[in-house]
């Protein structure tokens, strides 16, 4: 899978579908941008309750790969399903990267994926790296998108990725 970012001459919508929970749009792989990123986004990403769980899984860790990822949320596949309404402490792991991006967010929702062992959940992230989500989000001008500090951070760190690898394109 490769990641670009939309060109000024293709706009996206960004208005909600309906009935579609999600507050904003989602990036698909296959639009246009300016810079192809040579891996594929798929990350690991591990999380735990905060506060911790009662009884003997109080500190336990969970696992998961991401699916997709937008200015206020991200989704991953997990063989745990954590609840609606849990709020978690996420640590999200990028290639070639020592440190994760922790994230913290409250469960939107939770379902079983389609081989029916593993679970699709859906968070809408609070804080990225200690900075406020929400109080991020804006219209990117020049790139006709909606960015905040979760793409920021994400997708950024590839964006010098990839120039570090290519730098000349």
């Amino acid at each position: 899978m490769n990641i670009k970012f939309i060109s000024r001459k293709r706009r996206v919508s960004m208005q909600k579908q309906p009935n579609e929970g999600r507050q904003y749009g989602r990036y698909e792989a296959d639009a246009k941008i300016h810079f192809i990123v040579p891996y594929d986004l798929t990350t690991k990403v591990n999380f735990q309750h905060q506060p911790p769980l009662p009884g003997p899984d109080a500190n336990k860790r969970f696992s998961g790969i991401t699916q997709n990822i937008s200015a206020g949320g991200i989704c991953f596949l997990s063989d745990y399903k954590p609840q609606r309404g849990d709020y978690l402490l996420i640590e999200l792991y990028l290639p070639n990267e020592a440190k994760p991006i922790v994230m913290e967010g409250e469960v939107k929702w939770s379902r079983a994926n389609e081989d029916g062992l593993r679970f699709l959940t859906g968070v809408q992230l609070v804080k990225v790296s200690s900075k406020p989500v929400e109080e991020s989000i804006y219209f990117d001008q020049d790139h006709q998108v909606i960015w905040s500090v979760v793409l920021d951070q994400v997708l950024g760190n590839f964006a010098i990725l990839h120039k570090k690898i290519y730098p000349n394109p």
